[in-house]
């Protein structure tokens, strides 16, 4: 498994975390294996944290891409009452932190703020790319970099 994680012990981490809940007997003998052969194959260390964003539901993709790209560093309780507050997308958000917490995607530090790994960050910046570019627009669903903003804001698109 190690080679499979390229060495590194984030990748190992959310690895573990990914394959933590298939430990039936039949993932054991199918999901185990695979998961394994496919890590090893993908040399990009970004694919590899990639599959445990895959295997997030749509809501939790969701509140994974808007930490990454605006709550990095806030206060636990101040990001979960915004997403209180966005009733059209999350009646309840604690559970789809809390798996957020337990992929092992984001953490809290002593402070209760929210932290991630630059690698992680960089993922998730890289999903929203490649969603703006399968798109017609190409505007990003997430803008985060000034740049970007100011590129909308003056031309009305993006070029990632």
């Amino acid at each position: 498994m190690g080679d499979a994680c390229c060495g590194l012990p984030l990748a190992l981490e959310v690895i573990g975390c990914f394959l933590f809940d298939k430990r039936k007997e039949c993932d054991l003998k199918s999901t185990w294996p695979q998961t394994i052969k496919t890590f090893s194959k993908k040399k990009d260390i970004l694919k590899k944290l990639k599959v445990s964003y895959n295997g997030l539901s749509p809501k939790a993709s969701m509140m994974f891409l808007a930490i990454v790209c605006f709550m990095i560093g806030q206060c636990e309780h101040i990001v979960m009452q915004i997403f209180e507050a966005c009733k059209f997308d999350y009646e309840e958000p604690t559970p789809f932190f809390s798996l957020l917490k337990d992929k092992c995607l984001v953490k809290l530090d002593e402070d209760r703020r929210i932290i991630m790994h630059d690698l992680l960050r960089d993922m998730g910046h890289q999903v929203v790319k490649n969603k703006s570019h399968n798109m017609e627009k190409r505007t990003p669903s997430h803008l985060w970099h000034p740049k970007m903003v100011q590129q909308v804001l003056q031309n009305k698109e993006v070029s990632t």
